[in-house]
């Protein structure tokens, strides 16, 4: 059986940036996931631009009054962006994004269960920077910070969806909005059917 109340905590492709109609594949999976029980809930708790420091102070207060019995923790791509130029440092150290990681694992699992999603391939010859922004983006960075994701979520013993290996291999440019960045909704329909997946096959035969 699903987990009835589900938390998803995360940055803007949680959110569902630029796919307004579709809610994004967290929008998609409360529609979903809403329709089969009336009793059935999926909070959206994504935010724009954040990075894992930025989730650290606010995962607590967030799921307390929400009562989650799963809470979808999204790795966010923003502690490895690049301000001011190609060769400014990653927002956050990888060695402070593996303990800010761990913490909210660890505080994530003081309520329910927990699932780590690792975020999406990007089209980086367009996010050098992102159109106007002072932003930059790669994919050789992204990795970097995914695999300490994978590694800390082996050493937790917490699943994790790796979207970014799903799609890497693949025609992923396609699910891309134009700024390269972000999801479309062609992207986030790919996304949903992953987590609705993975979902079944961890929850459903329990």
């Amino acid at each position: 059986m699903l987990p009835p109340c589900i938390v998803a905590i995360g940055a803007s492709t949680f959110f569902g940036r630029v796919d307004p109609q579709g809610g994004g594949f967290i929008g998609r999976l409360k529609t979903w996931h809403e329709s089969n029980h009336r009793k059935n809930r999926v909070y959206n708790l994504g935010i724009s631009s954040e990075t894992s420091t930025d989730l650290l102070k606010r995962l607590i207060s967030e799921c307390t009054p929400r009562k989650p019995d799963l809470i979808i923790l999204g790795a966010s791509s923003n502690d490895a962006r690049r301000v001011g130029s190609k060769e400014a440092p990653c927002e956050t150290p990888l060695d402070q994004y593996a303990d800010n990681l761990r913490k909210l694992i660890q505080q994530a699992t003081l309520f329910c269960p927990v699932l780590v999603m690792i975020g999406h391939p990007i089209d980086d010859a367009r996010t050098k920077p992102v159109q106007g922004t002072n932003k930059y983006f790669s994919n050789v960075d992204l990795e970097k910070y995914f695999d300490v994701t994978r590694k800390t979520c082996q050493a937790e013993k917490i699943p994790c969806l790796d979207i970014y290996n799903e799609l890497v291999g693949s025609d992923f440019r396609l699910g891309l909005w134009e700024d390269g960045l972000h999801p479309n909704a062609v992207g986030h329909q790919k996304i949903f059917k992953m987590l609705q997946e993975f979902l079944l096959s961890h929850f459903d035969s329990k």
